[in-house]
C-alpha cells in the first residue's frame, strides 16, 4: 500500500515553497531598480560628504594650502633653578646670595621649607639670613612653593 501521508506533506511543503517565492517576487522591485539603496545614503543621520572643494586632505594633496588654524599658546613651565644663587639670580635679586653661601643653604633646603614646613619657616629662615623686604621674601617663596 502506498503512504499517502509522506505524499501529502511533500505536496504541503511544495506548495509552501511556491508561495514564498510568488510573495517573494512581489516583493522585488521591477528591473533595473537596485534594490539597495546609493551608496552615499545615510537615512535620518545624513551629513554633508566631504568633496575637493572642502576636504583639507585633498587640497594638500593638490598643492593648496588647508585652511588656516590658530595655534594654541601653551605656555611652558619655567626650568627650576639648580642652586640657590641661580634663583635669586632669576628673581632679580642676587645681594642675598652671600647670606645664603655663608648660612650654608642650597636650593633644595629652601624647597623644603618652602613646601612642607610651610611660608612662616621659610619666612623666619630668610629673616635671620638677612632678607628683610617683604616683597623680596615673597618673591622667593613663591617661586619656591610651585612646583
Amino acid at each position: 500500500m502506498p503512504d499517502y501521508t509522506q505524499e501529502a506533506k511533500r505536496t504541503r511543503e511544495k506548495e509552501r515553497r511556491e508561495q514564498q517565492a510568488r510573495q517573494q517576487l512581489a516583493r522585488a522591485p521591477p528591473p533595473g531598480v537596485s534594490p539597495e539603496p546609493p551608496s552615499d545614503y545615510l537615512g535620518s543621520y545624513a551629513v554633508p560628504m566631504l568633496d575637493d572643494a572642502n576636504d583639507p586632505l585633498a587640497a594638500a594633496a593638490r598643492g593648496l594650502a588647508a585652511p588656516a588654524t590658530r595655534p594654541i599658546h601653551v605656555e611652558q613651565p619655567k626650568p627650576a633653578a639648580v642652586s640657590a644663587a641661580a634663583l635669586l639670580e632669576e628673581l632679580g635679586i642676587p645681594q642675598y646670595i652671600e647670606g645664603l653661601e655663608r648660612e650654608a643653604i642650597d636650593i633644595e633646603l629652601l624647597t623644603q621649607l618652602a613646601r612642607h614646613d610651610g611660608k612662616e619657616a621659610l619666612d623666619e629662615t630668610l629673616k635671620e639670613i638677612g632678607i628683610m623686604p617683604v616683597g623680596h621674601r615673597l618673591r622667593i617663596y613663591k617661586a619656591l612653593a610651585t612646583p
